[in-house]
């Protein structure tokens, strides 16, 4: 149950003020409540209120998904997201979806399901495009011979880097790389 002051429920979504409502992923809104409750104790003054109600308002969107999505709930969800969020930040590391799989002790065929019904693609086409990003910021920020920085982002062919790194932009990293130099 939420109580608020008449002013504030304008930044709150009316559907959840005086019912019930489910809680599908506790982990989840236990991080952002103890998030909630450092912010409103130890953050600075200047920023405390704005945070705690941003943090608030994320907390009230889960639960409202959750509210219209009741008979939606996954159980992976959350360990799927930071599945995805472990591969964003290391790209070039050698992901597969076997091992992910493993590690939330589901079959490869229901985490594949999984993953293109949470995040909108498969997920090899995730993990190129991940590849291909950090590449770009890699071309962007250094002046790494190509073959390398395809073992960098984590291919073991230079070619098969090329042939990815064309078919996601359009051109090749060589000719990013010069238009990066124009511009």
């Amino acid at each position: 149950h939420f109580d608020c002051d008449e002013e504030d429920s304008n930044y709150f979504p009316h559907q959840l003020f005086h019912k019930p409502f489910p809680c599908n992923n506790p982990s989840i809104i236990s991080t952002y409540t103890e998030q909630l409750v450092w912010e409103l104790n130890f953050a600075p003054e200047e920023f405390r209120l704005e945070n705690t109600r941003q943090l608030f308002q994320i907390i009230l969107r889960h639960v409202l998904h959750d509210f219209y999505n009741q008979s939606c709930y996954q159980p992976y969800r959350f360990q799927m997201q930071k599945q995805r969020i472990s591969m964003q930040s290391a790209p070039y590391l050698k992901h597969s979806a076997d091992t992910m799989a493993a590690a939330l002790g589901i079959s490869l065929s229901y985490y594949e399901h999984l993953y293109k019904s949470f995040f909108g693609q498969s997920f090899r086409s995730d993990l190129i495009s991940m590849r291909i990003d950090y590449a770009k910021e890699l071309l962007k920020t250094t002046s790494m011979p190509l073959e390398q920085l395809a073992y960098k982002c984590g291919y073991n062919s230079e070619v098969h880097f090329y042939r990815q790194f064309l078919a996601k932009t359009g051109t090749t990293p060589g000719d990013y790389r010069k238009k990066l130099l124009l511009s």
